[in-house]
């Protein structure tokens, strides 16, 4: 039986009912679900096999080595047959400094870039927020994400 579908919201995508999280791709250690990127490969493979076409990263998991995974993935397949869904917020990588995190304007417009870079794509289909940010106002969030 064929995954089913609904509609991202009102946004007139169709994902998939499941959404593969990836939080753990680029962990080698002993937790289960840890995996490196051969493995995280399969994972999306046999994800895409049974119907699945959401997949959702952060650019902080793994300082974006899971984002470049699931770019890595990619770029082998027909990009408009996958929802891809990443977040912003925290930091990631080995750059630092004041303005590494956070909703403000500087820290979006670089998080964006890098997480396109390492998706090894155009377009992010879904960006969502981590996590609240006191320091950026909410009309500064919204005028950002309203694209």
């Amino acid at each position: 039986m064929p995954m089913k579908m609904k509609y991202l919201g009102s946004s007139g995508t169709k994902v998939s009912e499941l959404c593969l999280g990836t939080m753990t791709f680029g962990q080698t250690g002993s937790m289960p679900g840890q995996c490196g990127e051969s493995a995280s490969h399969e994972l999306l493979t046999a994800f895409a096999d049974a119907g699945g076409n959401f997949i959702d990263s952060a650019n902080v998991y793994q300082g974006g080595v899971s984002e470049q995974y699931v770019g890595s993935w990619l770029a082998g397949k027909a990009r408009d047959d996958f929802v891809v869904a990443t977040k912003l917020r925290f930091g990631a990588g080995a750059e630092g400094g004041a303005n590494n995190q956070g909703l403000g304007r500087k820290h979006v417009k670089a998080a964006v870039a890098r997480s396109l870079a390492n998706l090894q794509t155009d377009c992010i289909d879904l960006l969502q927020i981590h996590a609240w940010d006191v320091g950026t106002p909410i009309k500064e969030i919204i005028r950002l994400l309203a694209v």
